[in-house]
């Protein structure tokens, strides 16, 4: 499956801090993880832009979330509400 998907860009940008990880370190640690997402990328997805659902999906495997929680068609998810805590 390869269509394109939005990105819940509040949870991103989170987990990405979280992780510790600018925009830039992260391209790089996905550069080193052989994970296909780059800075524009990253930077794509953050502001609320589609990507491709596979990229969706290399950032659910880095954060070791379910794809669904990262996805803004979810209302509310549970990711999002721990997030909040």
């Amino acid at each position: 499956m390869d269509g394109c998907i939005e990105m819940n860009c509040v949870i991103l940008k989170k987990l990405r801090k979280e992780y510790g990880y600018s925009q830039e370190k992260l391209a790089q640690v996905c550069y080193e993880r052989n994970i296909n997402i780059s800075i524009a990328t990253v930077k794509r997805a953050e502001v609320g832009k589609s990507v491709l659902y596979r990229t969706a999906t290399e950032f659910a495997k880095l954060y070791n979330v379910p794809m669904s929680d990262l996805s803004a068609l979810e209302n509310e998810s549970y990711l999002e509400l721990q997030l909040k805590r």
